[in-house]
């Protein structure tokens, strides 16, 4: 299970994106919208799904994705196709499951609803639910207090069939103890290293190599575009309704706002969207709300990026507003041939080195096989001494190849890779690794180490099997309806751009 798991790219990208959007957990009661026009990407019995209503889905989950995960992941992970399903596929199962609660006339009752009103931590002081505090939130939001009871409410009737599903999962503790000693698994390992330096008179590349992959990567080499912003932050105010009016009807500039409400208008430039600002004359609240997933979408929309106009009053936390317009931008360039070329010759010439390198290494394993066993016991004698890498504990004991063998650790530990034989890793530019595997050691059931790993084993295969569980109704209760996607409609001006 686990390998196929590796082997499929589109379910691992699933996968973790379902870290960041559980379908266990009560969501939408903050921000529901209704844009009930447009293009329709999806519809379930007969209720359409618009393309607005995806994009806001799309972008809520890259914000919260980035702020789980870390802003530093590649642009294309979430502009990919695959990513743009994840959202669509789960926008489709919540009307799925809003179809099958309202059949069952599954009710929710007011204790459920007050419990969970009085847990949110933004409505409470001192961890005590606190009514006054509750009601200024959702005053500020532009929520009606039985609005946001009437979605709460929703949310949960919603999560009562995916609850019960999960409730029926069972794992046998058989499995668990299985599993838990394959994962504390030992193998004795021994390496060789094709290093791409080796290879350096494999690696000549001309000028004309060097121009044509300029030409045809142009968009790798652009100075990114910049902006220079002018902001105000409010932080607790009674005033924030007033405020967040003054930015919208005065939509041009800031400084009447600024001017009314004695607010500091501040300037930052160079701003970008691909990269974290870090700015020593600022403050640390402020660089909070100018780095802030919400605040960067919210600078992307149309009339703020093309026409300059002031951004809403967001609330970055209850304790932090920001309101910005961008009032220059430099537009991304390319670099110049002449800039880049030396890096480019240089970063062509290591790739045909490690190629070589890894042919290399392909080779002495080919020569490895078709040998006696005379010549294979002169061919193991220039590998490495014995090292034990341990699943739990992969970068123990590796010495001087723990670098190397840093994120290796599925494919040393793969079930096809057999005692006595040779696996090929590739290092990318630093070359290639031939590893013999020499044998491997299982603890057994009643090991410490088996016994101690065995509750969290026990829980991740429950936690598994209630998704695979709930996958799997989702599947059989979508055939018996008039489900209609319409993928290749996925198409967001307001994704993650690369500017």
């Amino acid at each position: 299970m686990f390998e196929l798991i590796r082997e499929r790219k589109k379910l691992l990208l699933v996968l973790l994106l379902l870290l960041v959007v559980p379908p266990f957990v009560v969501v939408g009661a903050w921000d529901r919208i209704n844009p009930a026009t447009g293009i329709i990407v999806a519809t379930v019995n007969g209720k359409d799904i618009f393309q607005r209503e995806w994009e806001v889905a799309h972008q809520q989950l890259i914000d919260e994705f980035k702020q789980r995960i870390g802003q530093d992941l590649p642009e294309e992970v979430f502009n990919s196709q695959s990513a743009r399903e994840v959202t669509l596929d789960d926008m489709i199962n919540r009307e799925i499951i809003k179809v099958v609660t309202q059949d069952l006339s599954i009710h929710v009752s007011d204790e459920a609803v007050k419990s969970v009103i009085s847990s949110i931590p933004q409505f409470q002081t001192d961890g005590i639910f606190d009514l006054k505090k509750a009601q200024n939130l959702l005053e500020q939001r532009g929520t009606r207090a039985d609005l946001f009871e009437s979605g709460v409410r929703s949310d949960l009737a919603l999560r009562t069939i995916p609850s019960a599903i999960s409730g029926t999962a069972f794992v046998p503790r058989s499995v668990a103890r299985r599993m838990a000693q394959a994962e504390n698994e030992d193998r004795l390992i021994r390496v060789k290293f094709f290093s791409s330096l080796s290879y350096e008179n494999d690696g000549s590349i001309t000028d004309e190599d060097i121009e044509n992959f300029y030409n045809l990567n142009k968009n790798m080499f652009q100075v990114p575009a910049r902006y220079d912003l002018e902001f105000i932050i409010v932080e607790e105010s009674d005033q924030l309704e007033e405020i967040a009016n003054s930015v919208y009807e005065e939509s041009e500039s800031l400084n009447p706002t600024a001017d009314s409400f004695n607010l500091k208008l501040r300037n930052v430039n160079g701003f970008r969207f691909g990269q974290l600002l870090v700015d020593s004359s600022l403050k640390d609240k402020e660089l909070d709300a100018l780095n802030s997933p919400k605040f960067r979408t919210a600078l992307r929309n149309a009339e703020v990026i093309e026409e300059g106009k002031n951004t809403d009053l967001l609330e970055i936390n209850p304790k932090l507003n920001i309101s910005a317009r961008i009032i220059k931008k430099y537009e991304s360039k390319p670099i110049p041939f002449q800039v880049v070329k030396p890096q480019i010759g240089s970063d062509l010439k290591l790739k045909k080195m490690a190629a070589a390198a890894n042919e290399a290494a392909g080779e002495w394993i080919k020569l490895y096989s078709s040998a006696d066993e005379q010549e294979r016991n002169n061919l193991l004698a220039e590998l490495s001494e014995t090292m034990t890498i341990n699943r739990l504990d992969p970068s123990a004991n590796l010495g001087k190849y723990k670098n190397a063998l840093t994120g290796k650790t599925d494919e040393i530990f793969d079930h096809d890779f057999a005692v006595r034989e040779m696996k090929k890793l590739d290092l990318g530019g630093n070359g290639s690794l031939v590893i013999f595997l020499e044998t491997s050691y299982i603890p057994k059931p009643s090991s410490s180490s088996v016994t101690d790993s065995l509750p969290k084993m026990y829980s991740n295969l429950e936690n598994v099997d209630s998704q695979v569980s709930y996958s799997s109704w989702l599947n059989q209760t979508q055939l018996g309806m008039d489900v209609e996607r319409y993928s290749e409609r996925l198409v967001s001006p307001s994704s993650v751009s690369s500017e």
